[in-house]
């Protein structure tokens, strides 16, 4: 797929070219064409797929961007670095980040007072599915004030850092996953021949869409005119739900000062697995004995699982059925790393892209537990950044999937579900 980036991607040497980025990026007559062809874009079987192989699968999306991506990524963080601390030079912390931005630099090739401002309000990236500004799309692109990630860091300076990834680009990268892992499901699992309507392997569900759902729900009036809309809007009916491998609920929590300030987690459902599922990457490891702040946190923790439990009730009317259902809500809150479900993050800053990346996990098949904490800043937010220039995963960002297990059949009551409702101890009993 041929996509566009800017002259200005290639032959970056000099600090004085720096300055002239604006120029490039208002002059469309100065961009050029790069073609991307590697990847191939197919499902691997689990019966044949080795450890290693699987391995292998799992690291593509951790692979270097190309050098031309990677120069235009350098440029972003400088201008952005300089653009956000000079917006912010009355705060005390910010001054002193921005004086420390030369000093900071290994390489002496960085003067910010060279290089000129962002407009935030600029459009930094258009396609078809989605356009940004560089208010939104700056939040992928690390500081440049962000050290060198070693193994025992991955936070850089967190004073430094921007805020995680915004809403719009969340909800967007998560449903660019879905497009293309269904995509990609359909043509493996179709036989030849066939006009069945594709399988929607994958959904996301925008949290503006879900919230309301949840509320119809724990209205204990599931079929309400409002339920029904939201989920005729999103083509979801009972039988579209039961044949879906996941369905995303991206969360946004409000900037809280009791609960932490603001941060992303993942709910999601699913139901060929029959399981629910919270992942909070930055699941407290244990509790701090204080109740100003224990209480917050678990407020906001009960206000989670009763999202799950109250969306699955409108989902999965039959009360039998959903007694089948496992409820997973502790995947990174465990001491021992190795026994942990997913990735816990070590800094202040990434939940938006741990969000995009366990959703993409989740949805190509990899393990949660495939990449290390220090790889987000290194190689996955880079690599977000280039797919969405690409408009998407094709050509470069053509990745392998692989096969998920067989349908879960059993009907068994499940102890999870169980714990999760009577933990809900202000609902009815008999959901």
């Amino acid at each position: 797929m041929v996509h566009y980036l800017h002259k200005a991607l290639f032959g970056i040497n000099t600090i004085s070219e720096f300055c002239s980025l604006q120029a490039f990026r208002s002059n469309p007559h100065l961009q050029v064409e790069m073609t991307s062809t590697n990847g191939t874009g197919i499902v691997h079987p689990l019966a044949t797929l080795t450890a290693a192989a699987r391995a292998t699968v799992e690291r593509q999306i951790l692979d270097p961007i190309p050098a031309s991506v990677e120069k235009y990524w350098n440029t972003c963080r400088d201008e952005l670095s300089v653009t956000w601390d000079r917006k912010n030079l009355a705060d005390p912390v910010q001054q002193y980040t921005y004086t420390q931005l030369y000093d900071l630099d290994r390489t002496k090739k960085f003067d910010p007072s060279k290089i000129v401002d962002v407009d935030l309000n600029q459009i930094a990236v258009r396609k078809p599915e989605y356009a940004f500004n560089w208010n939104d799309f700056g939040t992928i692109i690390n500081s440049r004030t962000r050290p060198d990630t070693i193994a025992t860091q991955s936070d850089g300076d967190k004073e430094a850092m921007r805020n995680t990834i915004s809403i719009p680009l969340t909800e967007a990268y998560i449903r660019l996953v879905c497009d293309y892992a269904n995509g990609v499901r359909d043509k493996a699992e179709r036989a030849v021949g066939s006009t069945a309507p594709p399988r929607i392997s994958c959904h996301c569900m925008l949290q503006s869409s879900w919230q309301p759902l949840r509320d119809a729900a724990l209205a204990r009036d599931p079929y309400a005119t409002i339920a029904q809309q939201i989920l005729t809007q999103q083509g979801i009916t009972q039988q579209t739900f039961a044949e879906m491998d996941f369905l995303f609920l991206p969360h946004l929590r409000p900037d809280l000062d009791d609960a932490g300030g603001e941060h992303y987690t993942l709910l999601g459902f699913a139901p060929r697995q029959k399981y629910a599922f919270w992942i909070n990457s930055a699941e407290p490891k244990t509790p701090s004995d204080d109740p100003d702040v224990d209480l917050p946190i678990q407020e906001y923790e009960a206000y989670m699982r009763d999202s799950l439990l109250a969306i699955l009730f409108c989902l999965v009317p039959d009360h039998d059925e959903r007694e089948s259902w496992e409820v997973n809500l502790d995947y990174c809150g465990n001491e021992d790393k190795t026994l942990r479900k997913a990735v816990r993050q070590r800094d202040t800053y990434n939940c938006g892209a741990y969000v995009c990346t366990n959703a993409l996990l989740l949805a190509f098949g990899y393990n949660l537990t495939s990449f290390d904490a220090r790889d987000i800043d290194q190689f996955r937010k880079p690599r977000m950044f280039a797919e969405l220039l690409n408009g998407g995963f094709s050509g470069l960002y053509q990745y392998d999937l692989i096969e998920f297990p067989a349908p879960r059949t059993d009907t068994d009551p499940s102890p999870s579900y169980d714990e999760a409702i009577e933990a809900r101890e202000d609902w009815e009993t008999g959901l």
